[in-house]
């Protein structure tokens, strides 16, 4: 097919480091190298809708944990930020000790696996939270 015809303007960042799709938001969460900030970008239009600000070092990884109204993101901060994902505000910050360069969510189980720098995988239980007036408690 023709590539050109599929292609869409709107979307113009700094040096892209990765891109996600958060299915649920129908949005496109952008992490720029070396930035602190995560941009949400409206999936049709690709317009710019929210900045993401809270990390202390740069925005490593993020996702959306299907079947909660949460957005996970590790940072070079070592910590991990749970955002709420229609809210977009900080619901916890939770100081780690490492630097998590994979997140993989269980649903079923509610586990959020984080994978370091170091080579472990940690394990973190979800609470069924969905208030966006509650702050949660994740625990490793």
């Amino acid at each position: 097919g023709d590539a050109e015809g599929m292609t869409r303007d709107g979307l113009r960042d700094g040096e892209i480091d990765r891109m996600e799709y958060l299915a649920m938001m129908d949005k496109v969460a952008v992490i720029e190298k070396d930035s602190s900030i995560m941009k949400l970008y409206d999936a049709e239009t690709l317009r710019l809708t929210d900045c993401l600000v809270g990390h202390r070092g740069a925005v490593l990884r993020c996702l959306h944990m299907e079947e909660t109204d949460y957005i996970v993101s590790s940072g070079a901060d070592a910590c991990l930020i749970f955002w709420g994902a229609y809210t977009n505000n900080q619901r916890q910050v939770l100081p780690c000790g490492e630097v998590f360069m994979s997140l993989v969510w269980d649903s079923i189980h509610r586990i959020l696996y984080a994978g370091s720098s170091t080579g472990y995988v940690h394990c973190f239980q979800v609470p069924d939270v969905t208030s966006v007036e509650t702050n949660i408690a994740i625990k490793d």
